[in-house]
């Protein structure tokens, strides 16, 4: 089971605590690109894994990169607070379940083990949305094996206090709701921060 964050609050409550805010991206790394891509920074923060060019076409150009390996970690420095991070995921070579699973760890907190082709299929991009409580200063983010190797193609953290989500967005559907800007997930949720 993966955890989502999916906060319910009236439309007028978030419009009051969110009416006003800036971009609510903190950091974005492409993970395993050795060059920025878009509005990704270079991979940094990292230790362990492999970086590795895609060459297979996934998504846009957050996906053509990938840091994999059984078991690596990113120690992200941020602001202490509370963040959302966003990890864009792809399993680029699986052809089954059960092929390629892992964990990952978000300071402190382990998700259950994630099987990319069970969840989306291959060469597909899934994001996974994980909430993290960074009391030190950093997001700490843990990245293990269970089968096959773990892998990331790009990791963004959104200041949590000014994220707000608006249902039915998917990617490759309409932009977010008139007046909202911001990050189509892909699960169901827009990522948005009002008037950018």
């Amino acid at each position: 089971m993966i955890v989502k964050i999916r906060p319910k609050f009236p439309k007028w409550l978030l419009s009051l605590l969110f009416g006003g805010c800036a971009s609510a991206q903190v950091v974005s790394i492409a993970t395993g690109s050795p060059v920025p891509v878009g509005n990704y920074a270079a991979d940094e923060y990292f230790t362990g894994g492999t970086a590795r060019p895609l060459d297979t076409a996934i998504g846009d150009g957050i996906y053509q990169t990938t840091r994999f390996g059984t078991n690596f970690s990113y120690r992200i420095p941020v602001p202490v607070g509370i963040y959302l991070v966003v990890l864009r995921l792809s399993d680029p070579t699986s052809t089954g379940v059960g092929q390629r699973s892992f964990t990952v760890t978000v300071n402190g907190n382990t998700t259950a083990p994630i099987d990319l082709f069970a969840l989306v299929g291959a060469r597909k991009p899934h994001n996974m949305q994980l909430l993290a409580v960074a009391g030190a200063g950093f997001v700490d983010l843990a990245f293990k094996s269970t089968v096959g190797n773990a892998t990331v193609s790009g990791i963004d953290i959104y200041d949590y206090s000014t994220v707000v989500f608006a249902s039915g967005n998917q990617i490759g559907e309409n932009p977010c709701p008139t007046g909202w800007t911001g990050a189509k997930l892909g699960d169901g949720n827009c990522l948005v921060a009002k008037n950018q």
